[in-house]
């Protein structure tokens, strides 16, 4: 008797729009070079998610925001991986998904990509991806929040340094992607569906016999295959639904080699009181256990460097008249 299989079932209308293509993506098969003499075989299988430990699940419920939940935890994962586990953050999902919203509802993976390099991602315990009293529903996620300059400068902490596009069939290229990158995230859409989902790739092996992707979804049971039979994609086994992949990508994160000093609260203190000669304020706490240089940067781009930099050239300038004044008495 032939097993049955729950995901026989089409794929739901889960918030995924396809990408358009741009001829500015970066594709990750241009930078890829060759793949790591330790990365896991097909059979052997891998999962960042048994590396570096579990990331927490959060659901999606009602609303269309998979490409949020699917994305962030990809960021999630590429903080915990980049650092051994030394950070282990939560985003938040209201923070990106009102960003990031078509106007019909869901959202193309580009822009959650384009959002997370150029604005970053806020922690969740700042602004709570849940409701409190009522259900999590898609208007209460699309709607907007005042986001604070303690929000806004959370954020800029977590940036990604860069995104890059993967093809979909490409197999080899994306496990690539999985194991140095500590996952990727990606979109399938049912044979006959207009809309599809988006999760994060997390892993791969052999499942049922078979070939495939290990992915974390924000409908339970989070951990789910995609397989391959006969170069067809399918849910979770042979018997499930048939589905095709696309709008793969993966993120680059620049972490601070162990030589590199990271900066702490008395070192904090000190630059804040050499540079902009007062202590620091509670926006400046995002800049803990950064890497120096990174922090010197921002520095560098903030209004308030400029302020003082134009200050002490316009002093100098005043200078020199009196200087030759003093000279010829």
């Amino acid at each position: 008797m032939e097993e049955t299989n729950k995901y026989l079932e089409p794929p739901k209308e889960l918030g995924c729009i396809e990408d358009e293509p741009d001829e500015r993506d970066h594709p990750f098969g241009a930078v890829a070079g060759v793949p790591p003499t330790d990365m896991p075989t097909r059979e052997a299988g891998y999962d960042v998610e048994e590396k570096f430990g579990k990331l927490i699940d959060d659901f999606q419920s009602s609303t269309l925001r998979c490409v949020t939940e699917g994305g962030t935890n990809d960021a999630e994962m590429t903080f915990r991986a980049g650092t051994n586990g030394k950070q282990t953050p939560h985003f938040s999902r209201k923070f990106v998904y009102p960003e990031i919203v078509a106007d019909g509802g869901g959202a193309q993976p580009r822009d959650f990509y384009k959002f997370w390099k150029g604005t970053g991602l806020c922690e969740e315990e700042l602004l709570p991806s849940f409701p409190v009293g009522i259900e999590l529903s898609e208007a209460w996620a699309r709607a907007r929040t005042i986001l604070t300059k303690q929000i806004l400068d959370n954020a800029e902490k977590w940036k990604c340094d860069e995104y890059l596009s993967i093809g979909s069939d490409n197999i080899d290229l994306v496990r690539q992607a999985i194991f140095e990158n500590a996952g990727c995230g990606g979109g399938y859409v049912g044979v006959n569906a207009n809309m599809g989902h988006f999760v994060f790739f997390k892993g791969w092996g052999i499942h049922g016999g078979y070939f495939g992707y290990r992915v974390k979804d924000s409908y339970p049971p989070t951990d789910r295959w995609i397989i391959i039979k006969d170069g067809k994609w399918h849910l979770e086994n042979q018997f499930g639904s048939e589905v095709r992949l696309f709008s793969l990508w993966t993120a680059k994160k620049n972490f601070p080699s162990e030589e590199n000093m990271n900066v702490d609260k008395n070192l904090l203190d000190t630059l804040y009181n050499l540079i902009f000669h007062r202590d620091p304020d509670e926006g400046a706490k995002t800049h803990l256990d950064m890497d120096l240089n990174l922090v010197l940067h921002a520095f560098e781009e903030s209004g308030e460097w400029k302020f003082w930099d134009g200050l002490i050239r316009f002093l100098k300038l005043m200078k020199k008249p009196f200087m030759i004044f003093g000279k010829k008495n």
